[in-house]
């Protein structure tokens, strides 16, 4: 919280710093209550809404099938913010968090009859860089800290490792669940059957709904492959009839 603080004031200085010297300002706002609040706040600035930035990274390929190891694959991750901005189960530990997604798939498992057990993995965007970046990418990415940084990266960030860890790690699932807005709109971007839990304050919801609510056909679900979910038990009831469409498919149809 402090350091989004102290980004803001940064930025507020920044834009004051701008205006007084006559810059054209423009902003670029993802949700409607965002673009209501800068047009009070910026008066002197082009406001505009958008659809986020992500989408500018168009259809998200996936990683094929050959370079998926077999024990990497599962048929559901469930990539779960860890942050103050997570909704359902904030404060449950990654084991705990487990064992209950493990009963819940259980009891889906034993009302459906199926023979084999659900498979799943818990991750978050962490783990996407550390265990699921391209292996010469491994060692870049555990020291994003190191003060030896490329010319085309000068701030550190790594987009390229994070963006190829992300695609990776959603490759080696047949269904995505999460409550991280990117993951969601990359599991769109792959064509990837994904279930949403909002986080805590609806900036899923918002984000997409300014994005694919324009027309009958963006905000089509089955087109989207995409569910909306209200609790990790109705989540995963709906990953698990996306499983049952994929099943007999590879994770790349």
């Amino acid at each position: 919280m402090k350091k989004m603080l102290a980004h803001a004031f940064i930025l507020g200085k920044a834009v004051e710093r701008c205006h007084s010297l006559g810059c054209r300002l423009i902003f670029m706002w993802r949700q409607e209550s965002s673009l209501a609040i800068a047009r009070v706040i910026y008066p002197f600035a082009t406001n505009l809404l958008v659809p986020d930035i992500a989408f500018s990274l168009g259809p998200f390929i996936p990683e094929f099938s050959d370079s998926i190891r077999p024990e990497e694959r599962v048929d559901i991750l469930l990539l779960k913010r860890e942050d103050m901005e997570a909704n359902t189960t904030r404060g449950v530990s990654r084991h705990a968090l487990g064992a209950i997604i493990q009963s819940h798939l259980a009891k889906l498992q034993h009302a459906s009859g199926r023979m084999r057990k659900y498979s799943f993995r818990v991750a978050d965007w962490g783990d996407s860089r550390e265990d699921f970046a391209p292996l010469g990418d491994k060692r870049q990415s555990k020291h994003s800290g190191s003060q030896t940084r490329p010319a085309d990266d000068p701030l550190g960030f790594h987009l390229n490792v994070r963006i190829a860890g992300a695609r990776r790690l959603l490759s080696t699932a047949r269904v995505v669940v999460t409550d991280r807005l990117h993951c969601s709109l990359l599991a769109l971007l792959q064509f990837k059957f994904h279930v949403v839990l909002d986080n805590s304050y609806g900036k899923i919801r918002r984000t997409r709904g300014n994005a694919f609510n324009s027309s009958a056909a963006c905000a089509d679900p089955i087109a989207l492959r995409f569910a909306s979910a209200s609790s990790l038990p109705d989540a995963l009831s709906r990953a698990v009839d996306f499983v049952a469409i994929t099943e007999g498919k590879s994770y790349f149809e």
